[in-house]
């Protein structure tokens, strides 16, 4: 993609500091839903912030933030997704923020991991927040 703001790491010292969840916050804050069901989900994990300090850790097990990204060829034409292992769905890269606030770096982090392609870049604003139920995979872990 071109045309659009960039995450810059030589410009990053502007950013919340990372592991913070005041960082994350001011993500989510600044987001401009483009429809209902985003500014519901907003409000959703603002509320859900103030109730647990904790959000940006997944043993958080009410549930937690996590980054994830769409990986699109140069011309924004084609589309990557990948078969979870663990819940056994097409998805986008993506995981748990393990306690960063910087949720751009988070999906950076997760779609470098997950796909193996070397300097992705990653818009600086989120294109959608999300609210999703994962299912109970084991005792340890609930639905959340």
């Amino acid at each position: 993609m071109t045309g659009g703001p960039r995450w810059n790491e030589a410009e990053d010292s502007f950013l919340p500091t990372r592991g913070h969840l005041s960082a994350a916050l001011s993500i989510v804050r600044d987001f401009q839903p483009l429809e209902d069901i985003q500014a519901e989900a907003q409000r959703k994990v603002l509320e859900f912030a103030t109730q647990y300090p904790d959000a940006l850790y997944r043993s958080c097990l009410e549930g937690h933030f996590t980054g994830s990204s769409w990986v699109v060829d140069h011309e924004a034409m084609r589309g990557l997704i990948l078969l979870h292992s663990k819940v056994n769905r097409w998805l986008q890269p993506g995981g748990h923020a393990d306690g960063d606030g910087l949720l751009q770096m988070v999906a950076l982090r997760e779609a470098t991991e997950e796909t193996g392609i070397d300097g992705l870049k990653v818009w600086d604003d989120p294109i959608d927040i999300d609210v999703h139920v994962i299912e109970k995979r084991s005792s340890s872990e609930p639905a959340h």
